[in-house]
């Protein structure tokens, strides 16, 4: 072969080489024309899944970006981040990890209990990995490396590429569980929007009603210092003390015609400060003048026979 077929054959070789090259690139995010998209909640709480609407040209292939970032702490010269049930729908996607201040990273998914683990060292304190076509799945990553900071920052980025229908729409949606708080940021095309991130709110307190709520036990219940009256007698009576320091008795006398216990008029046990009067006994004034009569009769006769 001459020198001339030599050189032609060479630059057909790079020809194809450039062409083939060119051919496995992904699509640039300014080559896709969207003209508008939405956000739908436009203010979501963490855990709810977020609805993307745009409008690109017929058939184009759009590429969406959610990205977000957080700032960890480093313990020991080690960064450490988990993130739980990280969404990667099926069709053509990437995923990639960037962390900044760092000597190296190492992202590991867990897929069917099994943890994937990559590694990258840091070029000028940054380290990026990337990993495209992950099958459709929920994940958890783990993401963690040495730095010599006391801070390190991360960027998580999640990209699909969906393909706008025959008028021109499309539409995507993110479960935004692994997202922090905060803010993230889609990219559509050549557009881009941030959206704040709220944190849930907490469930209410249950509170007694008509609502079927519990009803809250009181934690120590007053017992009322009064009774209240009843119709029916208490069940233990507890006798009250007499209020009066002197005894009182009340003897018990049968009555002699109806066989009846009948009550004595109670006598004070404490004695009067008068003297009293011994009572009389029925019948004695009559035998007391019977004996007079007798003995003033004896001495009248007595007399007479001296």
């Amino acid at each position: 072969m001459s020198l001339k077929g030599r050189k032609l054959l060479v630059i057909s070789l790079l020809l194809c080489s450039f062409v083939a090259a060119a051919l496995t690139l992904p699509v640039s995010l300014s080559s896709a024309s969207v003209s508008a998209f939405e956000i739908t909640p436009s203010s979501p709480v963490q855990g709810e899944v977020v609805r993307i609407t745009g409008i690109a040209s017929p058939s184009e292939e759009v590429p969406v970006t959610i990205s977000f970032e957080q700032v960890l702490s480093v313990t020991g010269r080690e960064y450490k981040w988990e993130l739980k049930s990280v969404e990667i729908q099926d069709g053509n996607n990437q995923f990639s990890v960037t962390a900044r201040v760092v000597n190296n990273l190492r992202v590991s998914l867990k897929f069917w209990g099994i943890w994937i683990t990559r590694s990258a060292d840091a070029e000028n304190g940054v380290a990026t990995i990337v990993q495209a076509n992950v099958p459709a799945a929920t994940y958890d990553v783990l993401i963690k490396g040495d730095s010599n900071s006391n801070a390190v920052r991360i960027r998580v980025e999640a990209k699909t590429f969906l393909t706008a229908d025959a008028n021109g729409n499309f539409e995507y949606s993110y479960d935004t569980r692994s997202i922090p708080t905060g803010q993230f940021v889609v990219t559509a095309g050549g557009l881009t929007k941030t959206v704040e991130l709220r944190e849930p709110t907490p469930p209410p307190t249950p509170t007694g009603g008509a609502g079927g709520g519990v009803t809250p036990t009181p934690s120590s219940p007053t017992p009322s210092s009064s009774p209240t009256p009843s119709s029916s007698p208490p069940i233990s009576p507890t006798p009250t003390p007499a209020s009066t320091a002197t005894p009182q008795t009340t003897p018990i006398t049968n009555n002699a015609s109806t066989g009846t216990p009948s009550p004595i008029p109670q006598h004070s046990m404490t004695p009067s400060p008068q003297t009293a009067k011994p009572s009389r006994i029925p019948g004695f004034e009559l035998v007391g003048g019977l004996v007079a009569l007798i003995i003033s009769r004896m001495l009248k006769g007595v007399h007479k026979r001296q």
